[in-house]
């Protein structure tokens, strides 16, 4: 968002990397450095490992803010609440679609090795 990646996923071998910066509502993080977790003192977030294919992330209210699911090689499931501090609203990505302020955003599904989503 703006100048800002809220989450970068990169293949190392046969793995996945995460990086980026979860928000909540009210401007706590998680910062996620290739799968290492940095989290507030507050508790204000919780990862989970459901199965070795699968990380989950709560805030503080227990809502899920981050899902990702390593399907096979070629693709990953993502679904997350992606807050930026000073934003009124927070790009939602589910199994609906994408909205960002209320809106659906159209997108296609590629086969390219890189996705990004860019709002200024």
């Amino acid at each position: 968002m703006g100048d800002q990646d809220m989450l970068s996923i990169e293949r190392q071998g046969k793995q996945i990397a995460v990086t980026g910066d979860i928000y909540t509502s009210d401007g706590d993080a998680v910062h996620i450095e290739r799968n290492s977790f940095e989290t507030p003192q507050n508790g204000a977030f919780k990862p989970k490992r459901p199965d070795k294919h699968t990380l989950k992330v709560f805030d503080k209210w227990h809502n899920e803010v981050l899902s990702m699911r390593f399907i096979n090689p070629q693709a990953i499931e993502v679904s997350g609440i992606f807050w930026k501090p000073g934003r009124q609203f927070p790009l939602v990505l589910s199994d609906k679609g994408m909205m960002y302020g209320g809106f659906q955003i159209n997108a296609a599904c590629t086969g390219a090795t890189n996705v990004a989503f860019r709002f200024p």
